[in-house]
């Protein structure tokens, strides 16, 4: 058993870069009249707070979003399972986590300079495979 708590502070979202080398956090924190500073980054149980390539992202201002960037002991490939869990430095603050799958990036928009490059479905099919 375990004790469920809701917070303001949470983790929006979580995604690779384009070679799947580094992991980017989001975190927002809805706190109005404090900020919140992450004390531990745990990715798949490992601490890797030593690894966020801007030390002062991981303070959050109140109201205000920041983005991690975490450089990753290996490459991930898409269907991956990474889980990540946050411990805040403020007391009584609780700890946040989360688990995702990755996915290949896919822009399916993109502008097009002329129109018979366009890339969409059942406009162009071999550019849009190729994207």
């Amino acid at each position: 058993n375990f004790l469920v708590q809701l917070t303001e502070c949470n983790i929006t979202y979580i995604t690779v870069n384009s070679n799947s080398s580094t992991l980017l956090l989001h975190v927002h924190n809805g706190y109005a009249d404090s900020s919140r500073t992450i004390k531990t980054v745990l990715i798949n149980g490992t601490n890797m707070t030593q690894r966020v390539s801007n030390q002062r992202s991981l303070s959050i201002a109140p109201l205000s979003s920041t983005l991690l960037s975490i450089q990753l002991p290996k490459r991930q490939s898409p269907g991956n399972l990474v889980t990540v869990a946050l411990e805040f430095l403020e007391s009584g603050s609780v700890s946040v986590g989360t688990g995702v799958r990755l996915a290949k990036t896919h822009f399916p928009i993109e502008s097009w300079p002329k129109s018979d490059e366009c890339p969409f479905p059942t406009i162009n099919d071999d550019n849009y495979k190729f994207h």
